[in-house]
């Protein structure tokens, strides 16, 4: 019976030994799992951030475009009524350089240019 008793002991130890490895394990694994939470939550916050500036960018780019549409509208207009004023052509009006000049001036007045009344440029 006395060698039953040392083959169980020595079972006995090698069974702590398997389990204090395998605790050891654990504990690293669990560190890493505790980084990589941390690491998620760390992203997460950033591409939160980061959405937000790209939903502030979009609403941006729509009141330009908004805005530019406006001001092409306007030009488009002021086209019209340059030709209607000169009596020529689309073509003929913007190669002569003094109504270009013109043209120019109503541009940066359909923007809100103050130096466009002056003619200053």
């Amino acid at each position: 019976m006395g060698g039953e008793v040392a083959g169980l002991e020595k079972k006995v130890i090698g069974l702590k030994k398997r389990v204090t490895g395998l605790k050891r394990r654990f504990g690293a694994l669990e560190k890493k799992a505790i980084r990589l939470e941390r690491r998620v939550i760390g992203l997460k916050r950033r591409f939160a951030t980061i959405g937000k500036k790209v939903i502030g960018l979009e609403r941006r780019v729509i009141k330009l475009e908004r805005r530019f549409r406006t001001i092409k509208e306007e030009i488009e207009k002021l086209v019209e009524e340059l030709i209607e004023i000169t009596g020529k052509p689309n073509r003929v009006l913007l190669t002569s350089k003094k109504m270009l000049m013109t043209l120019s001036r109503c541009i940066s007045l359909a923007i809100g240019n103050p130096l466009a009344v002056t003619g200053k440029h």
